[in-house]
């Protein structure tokens, strides 16, 4: 007989492939969110990155810049001194003007503030003559050649020895000097050269350089036309600058993470090279490196263009390391396999039922040995399930909020379509996860029921509204009734009710086209019966007896189509017979659905004040002054969460765990507190536990909201009888956070 009996029993072997293509099926979805959740950050962090970069690069060439124009205030302070003193300058009065502008201190890099006399071949010789008698028998125009025009320099303060090699040379001699002088003189403007060896320079520590010229018209002689301000010409006021002067005394250090070039015109070939950075700093690159960001930029000013090209270093690739992104990945790498790992649990356990089941037909005395298995095997998997449960919910609470917050202050359209899909996605995810666990607990027996009495059609309305977006968007009508005889309080369970609901509802939507889905509720007798048409795409004859069973799904381009685990309607059956009901469905193919659910009516002695979530309790106005500790251990939700409250300008001191938390609370004047529950050293359950009887007799009590990745009412109820005045689930929305908020500190 034994034999026979096994015989009747599919072996359990046989199903081990069938079992694992669902676990893997979420692997290879999870993996491929995380990855493209990885990616929409990674980009992000690269572009941030290179948006960092070029305001580095964009912030050295304004500094330049702006030292030049403020470097052209001194020429033409110096120019005013032929305008104030009727032309009569002399030598001392340019080196006391000079000297006042204490160059070394407030110019760094600038050699010196000159004149250049303009001057005809018929005025070189009294010019040599009179410069001679001012004490510099030496003196000569260099070089000696005979010009029609000369432009000697007969000032340069300070006069040291590295300016005095300047003295007498004629800059107009030589073509790039002359075009800058020649622009200055026909605009009135002050103008610079291009690349240029200066003549002050020698053999040791040899500099590129330029000139800036400001031209000096004589101040009784009109400047309106070209030919007036060829006429009016006197001179030059100019400055010689060295290039790696100028430039390291304007940044005052030199960039550790960015190389960068300046080159003399629009062009950079070896020859315009003004300056190199890399030179400067002696810097040793490896052959094969090659810079992550190139930022190349053209400056047209004073005449000339400039152009500047910037390159990363080393040290800038080592900032961006997307500590970030990876840590991303990771955790999502990490969930994924968990996650899989908790729907590898679910078919094992189908199947490790269906062993059990073929050894008690075995033996009449193995059924009981089988029985303890079963329940063993039942706790391990339900244990293994809340913890999985609590180590996936709290990543994806960073998920989630993460994307909520880049969500709000990121306005660039391209991120922010990324950033909804990665929002759907983590949705998406976490209503999985949630479906699983629930299948699970309902498996296992171990739903705990909440039996309260709550306003029925508050209940309706709010499963309504939330999916009242998704019937517009399909262009469905969506219309509720309820019978003029259906009691407007009822006991049972909310939430629970509301999640039949939610599936229900949620479905009928999603397969409806065009046409209605109808909410309708009756009274019939001792029961409530509850109603869920449309008039979508229907089910066919032979799958509706298959329709509750755990992942079905009407046919595969369907799942294709509209999505979804098959899980929502074994869920859903499940929960309507823990709550002593039952549930059907008649369709029609092509004509739509019907599903029909009934519940008892419980009595329970209503007592006017013990209505559940969906009474009217009053809400919190405005933004009050609150003063928040936040008692949290994970780094990634302490960031996300006090974002949260900076949102609100709410002042948050942390706590790493109960202890840290309890000794902060005494010393602090707090309006609440937000308390994770799994902490080390002490729990969040205990540090409420000790708040509460430190308060005593106190008027005023801290708000206290537990935050927590475990969603078993039970851990629901613990936190409520510790103390605390409500609880959030992880993952949860600023929205949540601060509605929850608001309600308590209005009461």
């Amino acid at each position: 007989m034994p034999k026979a009996a096994v015989s009747s029993v599919p072996n359990a072997h046989s199903f081990s492939l069938r079992h694992l293509w669902f676990p893997l099926l979420v692997l290879v979805i999870s993996l491929v969110i995380t990855f493209f959740f990885w990616r929409a950050i990674e980009r992000m962090d690269v572009e941030r990155a290179e948006q960092i970069f070029q305001a580095k690069a964009e912030e050295i060439v304004s500094q330049l810049i702006r030292r030049l124009h403020d470097h052209e205030q001194v020429l033409l302070g110096a120019n005013a001194l032929f305008h104030m003193q009727g032309g009569a300058v002399t030598r001392s009065d340019w080196q006391r003007y000079v000297t006042a502008l204490k160059l070394n201190e407030n110019h760094p890099g600038i050699l010196g503030v000159g004149y250049s006399a303009w001057l005809s071949s018929a005025q070189k010789d009294l010019h040599i003559a009179s410069v001679r008698d001012e004490g510099f028998p030496d003196y000569s125009i260099r070089p000696s050649e005979e010009r029609s025009i000369y432009t000697a320099i007969i000032w340069l303060e300070p006069f040291n020895w590295r300016n005095q090699r300047a003295f007498g040379y004629d800059m107009y001699s030589e073509p790039v000097r002359r075009r800058a002088m020649d622009r200055a003189r026909d605009t009135g403007a002050t103008s610079i050269t291009e690349v240029i060896t200066l003549v002050q320079e020698t053999k040791e520590d040899k500099q590129r350089g330029f000139l800036m010229y400001a031209p000096s018209y004589r101040w009784d002689m009109p400047t309106r036309t070209l030919e007036e301000r060829h006429r009016a010409l006197r001179g030059f006021v100019y400055s010689p600058i060295r290039i790696n002067d100028f430039v390291s005394n304007t940044l005052t250090t030199l960039p550790g993470s960015i190389d960068f070039e300046i080159y003399s015109g629009a062009d950079s070939p070896p020859s315009a090279l003004l300056f190199s950075s890399k030179t400067l700093a002696k810097r040793v690159l490896p052959d094969d490196y090659r810079p992550t960001f190139v930022y190349d930029k053209v400056v047209e000013d004073y005449g000339v263009y400039w152009r500047f090209v910037f390159k990363t270093l080393p040290a800038f690739d080592a900032e961006l390391r997307r500590e970030k992104s990876y840590a991303t990945l990771f955790a999502g790498i990490l969930s994924s396999i968990l996650l899989s790992a908790l729907a590898f649990v679910q078919a094992r356990s189908r199947r490790q039922a269906l062993m059990i089941a073929e050894h008690m037909l075995i033996a009449k005395k193995a059924a009981e040995e089988g029985k303890v298995v079963a329940e063993q095997a039942s706790q391990a998997k339900s244990d293994f399930l809340s913890t999985v449960s609590h180590e996936i919910r709290t990543p994806m609470t960073v998920f989630m909020g993460a994307v909520e917050q880049l969500l709000l202050i990121d306005k660039d359209s391209n991120h922010r379509q990324l950033l909804e899909l990665a929002s759907q996605a983590s949705r998406r995810l976490y209503i999985l996860v949630n479906e699983i666990l629930d299948f699970s607990k309902i498996e296992a027996k171990r739903v705990d029921l909440d039996e309260n009495w709550f306003n029925l059609g508050n209940c309706l309305s709010e499963a309504m509204g939330m999916l009242a977006g998704k019937a517009k968007e399909r262009g469905v009508d969506f219309e509720l009734e309820i019978a003029d005889d259906v009691p407007e309080n009822i006991v049972g369970d909310q939430y629970r009710l509301g999640q039949i609901l939610l599936n229900l509802i949620g479905n009928a939507i999603k397969f409806t086209d065009q046409g209605e889905v109808r909410v309708v509720v009756t009274n019939i007798g001792d029961k409530l019966m509850f109603t869920v048409r449309d008039t979508g795409i229907g089910i066919p004859e032979d799958k509706i007896d298959k329709i509750f069973e755990t992942f079905s799904q009407v046919d595969s381009s369907s799942t294709r189509r509209h999505g979804g685990t098959g899980l929502g309607l074994a869920i859903s059956k499940g929960l309507v017979e823990l709550m002593g009901g039952e549930i059907g469905v008649q369709s029609k193919l092509g004509q739509g659905s019907q599903f029909v659910f009934t519940l008892p009516l419980k009595h329970k002695v209503f007592t006017g004040g013990d209505l559940g979530v969906g009474d009217d309790a009053a809400h919190g106005a405005g933004e009050p002054d609150v003063r928040v500790l936040l008692v949290e251990d994970n780094p990634m939700i302490r960031e996300l969460v006090s974002m949260y409250l900076s949102r609100r300008s709410w002042p948050t001191t942390i706590a790493v765990n109960g202890s840290d938390a309890i000794a902060k609370w005494q010393t602090g004047n707090y309006d609440l507190v937000l308390m994770d529950l799994q902490m080390p050293d002490m729990d969040g359950l205990e540090a409420t536990r000790q708040i509460r009887q430190l308060e005593g007799g106190r008027e005023k009590k801290v708000v206290i909201i537990g935050l927590t990745a475990h969603a078993s009412r039970n851990v629901l109820r613990e936190c409520i009888e510790s103390g605390m005045n409500e609880v959030l689930v992880k993952p949860f929305e600023s929205a949540r956070l601060y509605a929850v908020v608001d309600q308590h500190l209005a009461k």
